[in-house]
């Protein structure tokens, strides 16, 4: 599968019915009990397969140039034994984006904070010691 967006959230964006930048985005990592469906209209069929809880970014998410800007989320002490399919980004109960191809993804959780990070090229998902 690849990364992909909500039908719903392009309803919303192209509604002006969304403001990504209102402080209301989280990421949550997911393990492989969900399987990914753009017609998904809210949240509560993915964050069944939830690991750990659920973050905002460390700083505010920004628009500009017709991206959208989301600064590093860190999940700290996810518990030992489960295996990270996708990252998913969703404002409210809104499901934006399901991130599954991307350096470190899978990832099996250690007891590790794990480190979800953007750059222009690639979103990576970092183990580190905790």
């Amino acid at each position: 599968m690849a990364n992909s967006l909500y039908s719903v959230f392009l309803q919303q964006a192209l509604t002006k019915n969304i403001d990504v930048t209102d402080g209301s985005i989280r990421l949550a990592l997911l393990d492989n009990s969900y399987s990914f469906n753009a017609g998904d209209a809210d949240t509560t069929s993915a964050l069944k397969a939830l690991v750990g809880a659920a973050v905002a970014p460390s700083a505010a998410v920004t628009v500009a140039g017709g991206s959208v800007t989301i600064p590093a989320a860190t999940f700290a002490a996810i518990a030992s034994g489960t295996t990270v399919q996708a990252v998913l980004v969703y404002s409210g109960t809104t499901p934006i984006a399901y991130i599954d191809t991307a350096t470190g993804i899978p990832a099996s959780t250690d007891g590790s904070t794990i480190t979800v990070s953007w750059t222009a090229a690639a979103i990576t998902l970092g183990l580190t010691a905790s």
